[in-house]
């Protein structure tokens, strides 16, 4: 067994036509109605039909006694909540800023893709992504909605959320799991979309970088109500983000959905375009132009020298804007 959760159980196994590893999650699904069952099936099966590389891929669905069960991609690694516990607390992670940001923009994609399926998350948090070597995918897309939280309003027939939310709490009335990252949207039983995992995709970066999620409440009733009012905590002691990336973050997190970025694909540019890394790839654009103005013997240089210069600012630019920096913003298009 690999993991269990409220939602069902994951096991290691082998295919052995197909002579390849594969996960497989058997879902709690008996407990659920006949519609909500057969829509989980229909998005499965929706699933596996999108091949991305930051979306964990369902190879097949089916039924066993009586339960959902999917075959999966089997992916080595951990959750990103362990990932960012081993950088240490948010006050340590300033230096590695760039590198979460790049991990969840990995995870972004994934949502996009499945955003252009005309498929919906409903609960990403970063429980549901998985990090390894050189690997970040997403998983659980519509299929880790438990307990009739990110229901349709057709299957959930209490006209808000906030009084099922609130049977939610431990007994000391503390704030757990899931709940934690819902659109204000989803909190008034409204229907979840594209904009409602951006804003739980921007509540997950938000505390990678600080430490904290950005709207508190020691119980849900009251982060329900800060949440709806859009009061925010002010950032930790010690705690700072530069200008360019709480803008980003603040339009993400928008009270109203239409006030959001218009998809993941803006939000993840936005991302990307991080000032430091403009200066730096302008910096690097003209010693290489001016390189090459040597190399055509405006400076009278030694040829050889004119190369060795050539070459270098080359090697600059190079690690500067890469295969994967061009990949990372080409598929923030696609």
């Amino acid at each position: 067994m690999l993991g269990e959760g409220g939602m069902g159980i994951v096991y290691a196994a082998f295919d052995d036509e197909l002579a390849r590893p594969v996960a497989i999650k058997l879902v709690r699904s008996a407990a659920l109605g006949d519609r909500a069952r057969a829509r989980m099936r229909r998005e499965a099966q929706a699933m596996a039909q999108i091949s991305h590389a930051n979306v964990v891929q369902i190879y097949d669905v089916g039924e066993h006694s009586g339960e959902l069960f999917l075959a999966m991609e089997l992916v080595h690694g951990e959750d990103l909540d362990s990932w960012l516990a081993e950088l240490g607390p948010a006050r340590v992670r300033g230096a590695r800023r760039r590198e979460i940001i790049d991990v969840f923009v990995a995870a972004g994609m994934g949502l996009a893709a499945a955003h252009a399926a005309g498929l919906v998350h409903r609960d990403f948090k970063p429980g549901n992504v998985l990090v390894g070597a050189g690997v970040v995918k997403v998983g659980d897309f519509g299929l880790a909605r438990g307990e009739g939280i990110g229901l349709e309003p057709e299957e959930h027939a209490a006209n808000s959320m906030v009084p099922e939310l609130a049977s939610r709490m431990t007994e000391t009335g503390a704030v757990v799991g899931t709940p934690a990252y819902l659109a204000p949207e989803q909190i008034l039983g409204q229907p979840a979309s594209a904009a409602s995992d951006q804003f739980a995709f921007c509540v997950a970066l938000y505390e990678a970088l600080v430490g904290e999620r950005p709207f508190a409440g020691e119980t849900m009733r009251e982060l329900a109500a800060n949440l709806l009012a859009s009061r925010r905590r002010a950032l930790p002691e010690g705690i700072s983000l530069p200008p360019w990336l709480l803008a980003v973050l603040d339009r993400g997190l928008a009270r109203e959905p239409g006030k959001r970025w218009p998809g993941m694909e803006d939000l993840l540019t936005a991302l990307l375009d991080d000032p430091a890394r403009r200066r730096r790839r302008r910096l690097a654009v003209g010693a290489c132009a001016f390189a090459l103005a040597a190399c055509a013997g405006g400076l009278g240089l030694d040829a050889l020298m004119q190369r060795r210069a050539c070459q270098a600012q080359g090697q600059v630019l190079a690690a500067v804007w890469d295969e994967d920096a061009k990949a990372r913003l080409g598929e923030s298009f696609t």
